[in-house]
């Protein structure tokens, strides 16, 4: 699995050619030549996402919009490998009510070219640090 992060930055007008204006057709082309299969990004604004969702359309995007136009910040607490043929539900699905949590999962581990899916899961636990 190819995983990739990607601090955008924030666009800053004394940034002049390196302005995200100038910069966005790069930062597209290097996410599409690296191919990765899990992509996270920093400082990503509402137009920088637009703008990636239009170039990068064989990608799935995860997020959440906040009416009030706050944003939740999530750690990463652990990221895991599981056997499909093992999978701990209870640990991945169960409840988090003491907290607010994530998880992301993924396909992971070797490739089976007879069932053409890969045979691991990826699991990456978070939970919430703000929301401001």
């Amino acid at each position: 699995m190819k995983v990739m992060s990607f601090n955008l930055r924030v666009p800053f007008v004394l940034d002049t050619f390196n302005h995200w204006t100038f910069r966005k057709p790069l930062t597209a082309e290097t996410i599409q030549d690296y191919s990765p299969d899990l992509l996270g990004t920093q400082e990503c604004l509402a137009e920088m996402a637009s703008y990636l969702r239009s170039e990068l359309p064989d990608y799935n995007f995860i997020g959440v919009g906040r009416e009030d136009g706050s944003t939740a910040t999530f750690v990463v607490d652990k990221v895991a490998s599981y056997s499909k043929a093992r999978f701990p539900t209870a640990e991945v699905y169960g409840n988090t009510t003491s907290r607010a949590e994530l998880r992301l999962i993924t396909c992971g581990g070797s490739f089976d070219d007879h069932t053409g899916h890969y045979v691991d899961n990826v699991v990456a636990f978070a939970h919430l640090v703000s929301a401001a």
